[in-house]
């Protein structure tokens, strides 16, 4: 886990690049345990032992296109929390090499999302550029319990994917609107002229679900 924000008394100063898969439990951890001018992995930490001393917790590096392969490599699943499509990026790219499936998650406003990204498609078939106006949540906010709301859709995805059990949003999108209170599923299909897996990484191992949204 790479996180690089540090909790103040009004304010958390975001800094781009960083796997914050502690970020929709942030509100949660504050609110029970405030712990002011420390490193957001830290933090998380300190509170997640709180809970249980059996959990795992390894703090990471912010996460770039040079160390997000030796992050990765290891793990048998990856769930994407960040704000930062750099950040995104570099982690699909990680997953697609190691054949590791990503469960994404991102919200803003009223509204998230949620998908299981795998060999081919993947997450950049999805998302092939950074968008001139994207309306991430540090930028247009959020409402605070949506992250919760997204965050356990995330969680179920993972349960699911280690456990076998049901079927997984691979090839699909979850598109849930808080302010109507309601969910809708589209089906995503791969981009031929994907930057990232329509070349050799094709042929790798991993989970099939991404891509472009269908008109199924």
């Amino acid at each position: 886990v790479a996180l690089q924000d540090v909790q103040e008394k009004r304010d958390v100063k975001r800094v781009p690049g960083g796997l914050a898969l502690h970020e929709y439990a942030n509100v949660y951890f504050h609110a029970r345990n405030p712990m002011m001018s420390r490193q957001r992995d830290e933090s998380a930490r300190l509170c997640v032992l709180r809970i249980s001393t059996d959990i795992l917790f390894i703090p990471g590096a912010v996460i770039t296109d040079q160390n997000a392969a030796s992050l990765v490599a290891g793990y048998d699943l990856v769930l994407d929390g960040t704000d930062d499509f750099t950040t995104r990026f570099a982690v699909n790219r990680a997953c697609l090499g190691a054949g590791t499936p990503l469960v994404s998650g991102a919200i803003g406003r009223w509204t998230g999302q949620v998908g299981v990204f795998g060999a081919q498609p993947c997450y950049r078939c999805l998302v092939p550029e950074i968008p001139p106006d994207a309306e991430t949540y540090v930028a247009v906010g959020v409402v605070g319990a949506l992250a919760g709301v997204v965050g356990s859709m995330m969680a179920l995805e993972a349960i699911k994917l280690i456990t076998g059990a049901g079927s997984p949003l691979a090839a699909r999108l979850m598109l849930y609107d808080g302010l109507a209170g309601t969910t809708r599923t589209v089906g995503l299909t791969a981009d031929p002229a994907c930057s990232d897996c329509s070349t050799a990484l094709r042929s790798g191992p991993g989970l099939a679900g991404g891509g472009h949204p269908s008109r199924s």
